[in-house]
């Protein structure tokens, strides 16, 4: 069974395809170059350990973009994001749920996670936090928050993964979600609760991850 995991991060799931545009993945396969870059300041320490811890399963992993997946076409049986979608425009999520349903094989499954806006709208109804709401959120960038690229923490972050990581283009809840998968032609959608699935058990997917701000939703091609 072959997997593809979308917006990867550091959680690399064994024998699947894990792909992520952070610029560290870039330079997984050429850690010579990455020590040069470092030195250079091209490259943050962060990256350049992240390198160094991820050298070993580099054969797992690849440098490509949501909206152009480095995978020859129906060729996964399983899709799987968490987190990654809200940081894409709208057309760019419509985009991305191109390329998964280019990459599936036919009767093929994608389980997508993303946090709920339902969740944050319910705390803020409780709180009246607007601020909260927009941290929380991340519908404004760091920026508007916390010092802009001044900060050294998001300094070291932009530097690791580039522009707009800390920014949520576009957020959903259950129906929203649905609605868009509909559109985009899947079928057998299917909104779960955390740690629940229904497909085959893939080798280490957390089922529960990040379960308190989450939506998990699961369809097939």
């Amino acid at each position: 069974m072959k997997v593809v995991h979308v917006g990867c991060g550091n959680t690399i799931l064994p024998n699947a395809v894990n792909i992520d545009y952070i610029r560290p993945f870039k330079y997984i396969r050429y850690p010579k170059i990455a020590n040069i870059m470092c030195h250079m300041g091209l490259l943050s320490r962060t990256g350049y350990q992240l390198i160094q811890d991820l050298y070993p399963v580099r054969e797992f992993i690849k440098w490509g973009r949501a909206t152009n997946l480095p995978v020859k076409d129906e060729d996964a049986d399983i899709v799987y994001s968490s987190h990654m979608m809200e940081h894409l425009t709208h057309e760019e999520a419509e985009q991305f749920l191109k390329e998964v349903l280019r990459i599936l094989k036919s009767g093929g499954g994608f389980r997508l996670v993303l946090p709920d806006l339902q969740y944050y709208i319910n705390r803020y109804c409780k709180n009246h936090d607007a601020d909260e709401f927009l941290r929380k959120t991340y519908l404004t960038s760091s920026d508007s928050w916390g010092g802009g690229r001044k900060n050294i923490r998001n300094k070291i972050r932009y530097l690791v993964y580039g522009n707009g990581v800390d920014k949520h283009s576009y957020m959903y809840d259950s129906d929203s979600v649905c609605k868009l998968l509909r559109q985009m032609e899947f079928r057998d959608i299917t909104v779960l609760k955390a740690g629940e699935t229904t497909f085959e058990a893939v080798e280490g997917l957390d089922l529960y991850e990040r379960q308190i701000d989450s939506l998990y939703v699961e369809c097939r091609k």
